[in-house]
C-alpha cells in the first residue's frame, strides 16, 4: 500500500509539473545495501580482495560485513589462520581498499557458527537441529498450516 502512495504522489506531482522539484536524499554509505562477504577458510589474497571491492563497489554496495568462515576442501594450503598475523594483514588491506572506494567493512565477532571448540563439552555444544516439512497445496497460504 504504502508503494501505491509514493507512486500516486510522484504521478500527481509530475503532472502538476513539480516533479523536478523533487530533493532526493544524498547517497551516503548508510544508504546503500550492504552484503555478508564468506571468507572460506580466510583464503584471500591483497590482488583479489581487491578486484572483490572494485566489483562490490560498482554495484552500489556500501557495506561488507566479513564473516570468516570454514574452508573448502581441497584449498586447504591457501587457508590463512584467523586473527594471525598474515590474516590482519588481509584484514588492514581490505579496509583500506574500502575506504578508497566509499565503502566501510563490518565484521561478525566469529567464525559464523556458534563459538566453540575443542574446549566444548558435548553438553554446552550447539547440537540441535530441528527440521521441519510442509507439504503446501496451491492457492492456499503457508500461515494456515
Amino acid at each position: 500500500m504504502r508503494n501505491r502512495t509514493i507512486w500516486g504522489l510522484l504521478l500527481c506531482l509530475s503532472l502538476s509539473g513539480k516533479a523536478q522539484d523533487i530533493q532526493w536524499p544524498k547517497l551516503t554509505i548508510e544508504s546503500k545495501p550492504a552484503s555478508r562477504w564468506w571468507w572460506m577458510g580466510s583464503a584471500v589474497d591483497k590482488e583479489n580482495l581487491t578486484y572483490n571491492l572494485n566489483a562490490y563497489a560498482k554495484a552500489g554496495i556500501g557495506t561488507l560485513e566479513i564473516t570468516p568462515i570454514y574452508g573448502v576442501i581441497g584449498n586447504d594450503a591457501n587457508e590463512i589462520p584467523y586473527l594471525s598475523p598474515q590474516w590482519m594483514e588481509m584484514l588492514k588491506h581490505t579496509e583500506k581498499e574500502a575506504a578508497r572506494l566509499g565503502m566501510q567493512i563490518d565484521m561478525s565477532n566469529g567464525t559464523g557458527w556458534p563459538f566453540g571448540g575443542p574446549d566444548v563439552s558435548i553438553e554446552d555444544a550447539a547440537t540441535k537441529l530441528l527440521i521441519s516439512e510442509y507439504k503446501i497445496q496451491g492457492g492456499k497460504n503457508c500461515s494456515s498450516y
